[in-house]
């Protein structure tokens, strides 16, 4: 990558035209350096040429968007002009426009202007009307068009699932598979010689598998590129008819297209069959490394090809086949199997081809089926190597191959695994602080559409209060309800637009809708970036002001703009006359009053990305407020209301010996501070504060001892197969982008692969590290099947995924593995979700016949450095110091230092896991008081008190709460429970113990005033925070405060501690006048619902312990747990308490029917 750290190792990465010395380059790298690199063999050639690039972003050329645009200047310094389009037509067309200079009454002085488009699969069929009349039309003698499509064949980033080639055949155009980057770069080339020899559009996929990855490229090894004579194809035209020009296509073009393939054998035998051949493998791009590992795992050595007859043909031009090429290599065949994904361009053409053989000469071809008509090769999803092998293994078993290995099923091993997890899935959500937390959120009953862009992960996930039915194509919002609104029973509808799609076309379906009169509210959703596909700027981007003046001018109703920061929006000018600007604290109000007005309406919500807004903090290029939120655990109640409104993952569950709870990740926290509208006293801003760090046995990180140099690295000449996985966002890519950097260093063969999409939203992220000591091997990018080496699991949820179990080998795999279980997206609307590790450690032990360690990186992260973002670093230098990387731990080094990111941290964090694999004792110390205090291991269950240990504790904490004669009626019940107890184990007696107390310990203003006052609070705080800080207590006071007109909750205050603090000491004193006539607040109904619960469920205890028998023991346990529902304040806790309520009347009917039944 074009770097300035770069030329501390090699000078040839910061020329963005380097025709010699080979690099370590990712796809997007590459595509990068491809039109600067046909510049220079321009002017090699003498022609005065320019290159011209546009497109849109969208993975997996989201990279390449973002590299062009950093590197715009230095582009043009090399003679390439970039210019990112508005949407994908229109780059598309202004690459057209390139091919008809000196056309007509426009002139240049250039030779030709070479151009490139790119898009991801969608977006190529947004442009299918521009590509194919610029193709109709034709190129110029010297430009030459190349249209880049990013292919996802297994949707992981897209609605549908993508197939470019058959678009591009639709079109007219060629089409050219790479299968490496080598080819990446000698296909571009060939693409532009070819556009301007047949003067058409060449199409490149440019399927993930392989814009994703990274590995070793040879800069100076570029096609010889022999044009077959003349000039080719008659070149752009005026004034030629339709039909005149579909002449020269057929008669002129499409020969040209034929000639060129041939004179430069864009496809070559790579496998020979010997003079003996039988079957025939026909592949194209990323496949073909399939199809090499297939044959390997099968033991197809070069001499077992020529034995069975056995050649491969693969393609590099996939549409129109080169046909002489294919009839010789068909020619004499038993079977030709034509490997290819999804639908079947390749074998297609080669049946039509075949007629042309005679009868014995002609082969039997099989592909998307066998001869009797069975599926073999699938057309659902992509391909890998186990899906191959068991293809080839299958069909050459019929030719006398023989393999005493079980052939693996990529489709089948994969899909027949269940999820381990029980639920718990790492699935994208949200980032932390994302403003599509709020601004998804609709009115109960609402009818929502989704759209394209972050926010359409309401869509794909069920969030309680986003419910989002929906989604169109980009460009589509709101033209879906213009058909529906007729005919529905629904009045109204919502549509999320994000910025980004509303400069790329969604403007025009927000005038359609005005111009159908329909009823609906478009949210137009401003964060000032594209950002799922790499934070890119906007083209064309609009402010808020910009908008409303646009959507008034359309003919919108009404407009309003809602901010979490009301003074920083009318900061930037003066808004059209009667658009408010409103707080998004009445973001569901203001929709509610929307969905009541006739026609389009428009909820303009802007609010910056909350990932770029972190970026940008970190490079100090946005004010960093010096704010942090802590939740007091004491008060807290683990009613997960916090999470429900802010829908954020930085709100973990914390696991105490009075139940889950919640803390803040300030790790990941983005300092949006929507969860502080909790409805709950337990939220502290702490100003002036930064995360502690401890250090080990005193000593500062940077004098720790030095590690033992590690032995044992691994024999890789055949390729040593390295899987990283955790969550999105945590570091996953970096490590990959190490080893793949380190490798490159040794002069090693080496292939990373990047597995993201929506992923990379708190989801979980793979990268795929294949390294061998042949430099010249040819991998696929993919690990296969039961394939993998090594695994470090840096979330092990992920890593006992079914996606990654796949990947294991009992025999063969080794893995490292994040013991800690963070909160998936699901935690936010399920405080009760499962987080235990038990069955994930259970599973791993299992794939790995034991040869998996579980290591606390986040816990010593957080500790020595600070930030969890440094914890799959640790297990990096954890394996690194065990041998089981095929590199060098200075190379690994070497590369962090090459990355020149947070160097120092970086190195700090490798030498962490190498001190702590080789057993270095005060590491091992460090991790132990981390245990102890508890601050490591939050997701884990807590461990089970002994029943005694339980009650001494609750008496103690019941006279604190009150005093021993309130704690004494606990004990009374409690005493009585055990004496009529049948259970072995005394399940009844330990739930009453448990929740007893909880409804008893209800949280009142006293309570509340005591907790804040116990030095406990302080010194959590101290635990967690440095610095000379200071703190504010948000709270929802029920005296002196309204409650909002919309929510019926108490508004909530910022109050300032040393303000706060006198009345929390004062409601500490007053507590012993609790239930009294002197109680200040006792007389509310929610104050006299609390008391009575507690008699009531006395009551109830006595009465089920009188009537008690085996046959009910069971649900008379689950009844005296039902209070474990009842959390929260005020309205929240209300809430709760009905769900109880109605679970004890199901329950009690349920226990009187077993008392029936017994004495009957």
């Amino acid at each position: 990558m074009a770097s300035p750290n770069g030329r501390k190792h090699s000078e040839t990465l910061d020329v963005l035209d380097a025709t010699e010395g080979r690099e370590y380059l990712t796809g997007s790298d590459l595509l990068l350096r491809l039109p600067a690199i046909q510049k220079r063999l321009d002017d090699r050639a003498g022609l005065h040429t320019r290159g011209y690039v546009s497109g849109y972003p969208g993975s997996p050329l989201s990279g390449l968007d973002s590299l062009l645009r950093r590197e715009k200047s230095r582009l043009s310094e090399v003679g390439v002009e970039f210019e990112p389009g508005i949407n994908e037509e229109l780059a598309a067309t202004a690459v057209w426009g390139t091919q008809n200079l000196n056309l007509g009454g426009n002139h240049s002085d250039l030779d030709g202007v070479f151009g490139m488009w790119y898009g991801k699969g969608p977006g190529v069929e947004r442009s299918a009307d521009a590509l194919r009349t610029a193709s109709y039309f034709g190129t110029s003698q010297y430009g030459g068009a190349l249209a880049l499509a990013g292919d996802d064949h297994e949707a992981r980033s897209t609605v549908t699932a993508q197939q470019s080639e058959t678009l591009f055949v639709h079109m007219g155009m060629p089409v050219l598979s790479p299968a490496t980057l080598q080819e990446m770069l000698t296909y571009g080339l060939f693409g532009w010689a070819l556009s301007r020899y047949s003067k058409m559009w060449v199409g490149m996929i440019c399927l993930n598998d392989l814009a994703d990855s990274a590995g070793s490229v040879d800069l100076g090894a570029l096609p010889t590129i022999t044009p077959p004579g003349g000039d080719g194809a008659p070149g752009a035209q005026l004034g030629r008819t339709a039909i005149d020009i579909e002449y020269d296509i057929k008669r002129w073009r499409m020969p040209a297209v034929q000639k060129f393939a041939e004179v430069n054998e864009l496809d070559r035998v790579t496998v020979e069959g010997g003079p003996h051949r039988r079957v025939g493998i026909v592949v194209a791009g990323k496949p073909y490394l399939d199809v090499l590992d297939a044959l390997d795992e099968l033991g197809v050595t070069e001499q077992r090809a020529l034995e069975l007859g056995v050649t491969v043909y693969k393609l590099g031009l996939v549409w129109p086949i080169a046909e002489k090429g294919a009839l010789d290599f068909m020619s004499g065949l038993d079977e030709v199997i034509v490997v290819e994904p999804k639908y079947p361009v390749i074998e297609d053409q080669l049946n039509r081809l075949a007629n042309r053989l005679d009868r014995d000469a002609r082969p039997l071809i099989v592909g998307k089926t066998d001869e009797q008509g069975a599926r073999l090769v699938p057309e659902i999803s992509g391909l890998n190597s186990g899906i191959v092998t068991e293809v080839l293994g299958k069909r050459l078993r019929r030719f006398g191959l023989e393999t005493g290995k079980t052939i693996a099923s990529g489709v089948g091993q994969l899909l027949s695994l269940t999820p381990v997890q029980g639920g718990l899935v790492r699935a994208a959500g949200f980032c932390s602080g994302c403003p599509h937390s709020t601004s998804t959120r609709v009115p109960e009953g609402s009818f929502n559409f989704g759209g394209t862009g972050c926010h359409a992960m309401a869509t794909f996930a069920e969030m309680e209060g986003r419910e989002t039915d929906m989604l169109p194509q980009m460009g589509g919002e709101g033209a879906m309800w213009i058909g529906m609104s007729r005919f529905s029973s629904e009045s109204h509808a919502f549509q999320n637009v994000g910025d980004g799609t509303y400069s790329h076309s969604a403007s025009l379906a927000i005038r359609a809708a005005i111009a159908a009169d329909v009823n609906i509210t478009f949210k137009v959703l401003l964060n000032g970036f594209i950002s799922m596909t790499g934070g890119q700027a906007i083209p064309g981007q609009l402010s808020a002001i910009e908008v409303a003046e646009q959507v008034l001018a359309e003919g919108a109703k009404k407009v309003v703009v809602v901010t979490e920061s009301p003074r920083r929006v009318r900061r930037r000018g003066r808004f059209p006359r009667g658009v408010e600007i409103r707080h998004r604290k009445k973001f569901m109000q203001t929709e509610q009053e929307l969905s009541t007005v006739s026609g389009v309406t428009v909820l303009i919500y802007d609010q910056e990305c909350a990932a770029e807004l972190r970026r940008h903090r970190k490079r100090g290029a946005a004010d960093d407020p010096d704010k942090r939120t802590y939740i007091n655990p004491e008060v807290c109640e683990g009613c997960g209301d916090c999470n429900h409104l802010s829908n954020c993952i930085s709100v973990e569950p914390l696991e105490t010996p009075l139940g889950r709870k919640r803390k803040i990740d300030q790790s990941t926290c983005n300092k949006d501070f929507s969860c502080v509208d909790g409805y709950c006293p337990s939220f502290v801003t702490v100003y002036g504060a930064t995360p502690r760090k401890r250090t080990i046995d005193g000593a500062s990180l940077d004098a720790l001892p030095a590690a033992p140099e590690p032995t044992g690295f691994p024999s890789n000449r055949e390729a040593y197969n390295v899987v990283i996985g955790g969550i999105g966002g945590g570091g996953v890519l970096t490590i990959g982008a190490l080893l793949g950097r380190a490798a490159h260093t040794e002069g090693k063969f080496v292939s990373v692969l990047n597995e993201t999409g929506m992923a990379q939203k708190n989801g979980g992220v793979q990268s795929h590290v294949r390294i061998t000591s042949m430099s010249d091997a040819e991998l696929s990018p993919r690990i296969g099947p039961a394939s993998a080496d090594l695994v470090i699991g840096g979330d092990i949820v992920l890593a006992s995924s079914k996606d990654l179990l796949g990947l294991y080998d009992s025999d063969r795999t080794k893995a490292i593995v994040n013991e800690e279980v963070k909160p998936t997206v699901a935690f936010a609307e399920n405080p009760n979700l499962n987080l235990d590790s038990g069955y994930m450690v259970s599973a791993l032990r299992e794939a790995t016949a034991g040869n998996v360690e579980f290591v606390d990186a986040n816990g010593l992260a957080v500790a020595l450095l600070g930030d969890e973002i440094y914890s799959n670093i640790i297990l990096l230098g954890y394996v690194a110091q065990q041998g089981k990387l095929p590199v060098r731990v200075s190379s690994l080094e070497e590369a962090i230092e090459f990355n020149g990111i947070s160097v120092r941290k970086n190195l700090q964090a490798l030498h962490i896991g190498r001190l702590l694999a080789a057993g270095n004792p005060a590491v091992e110390r460090l991790l132990d008081e981390l245990d102890r205090a508890g601050t490591v291991g939050s997701g884990d269950a807590p461990v089970d008190v002994d029943l005694e240990d339980v009650i001494v504790d609750r008496v103690a904490r019941l006279t604190n709460y009150q005093n021993r004669e309130y704690a004494e009626r606990y004990l009374s019940l409690v005493n009585r429970v055990r004496s009529s107890d049948i259970g072995d184990d005394l399940q009844l007696t330990r739930a009453v113990a448990v929740y007893f107390y909880k409804l008893m310990a209800y949280k009142d203003e006293y309570e509340v005033g005591r907790l804040y006052t116990d030095p406990e609070f302080r010194r959590g705080l101290e635990e967690e925070f440095e610095g000379d800080f200071r703190i504010k207590a948000n709270l929802a006071p029920q005296l002196f405060n309204t409650r909002d007109s919309y929510s019926g909750r108490f508004r909530k205050w910022e109050i300032p501690f040393w303000a706060a603090a006198p009345v929390f000491r004062g409601l500490a004193a007053m507590r012993h006048v609790r239930g009294t006539k002197l109680d200040l607040f006792g007389a509310t109904a929610h104050r006299r619902a609390e008391r009575a619960r507690v008699g009531e469920y006395e009551q109830l205890i006595d009465k089920l312990i009188g009537d008690i028998t085996e046959e009910n023991y069971g649900i008379a346990v689950e009844i005296a747990s039902l209070p474990e529902q009842i959390r929260g304040f005020d309205s929240v806790k209300d809430l709760s308490a009905q769900d109880a309520d109605r679970r004890l009347r199901e329950l009690r009917t349920e226990f009187d029917a077993s008392e029936t039944s017994s004495v009957a």
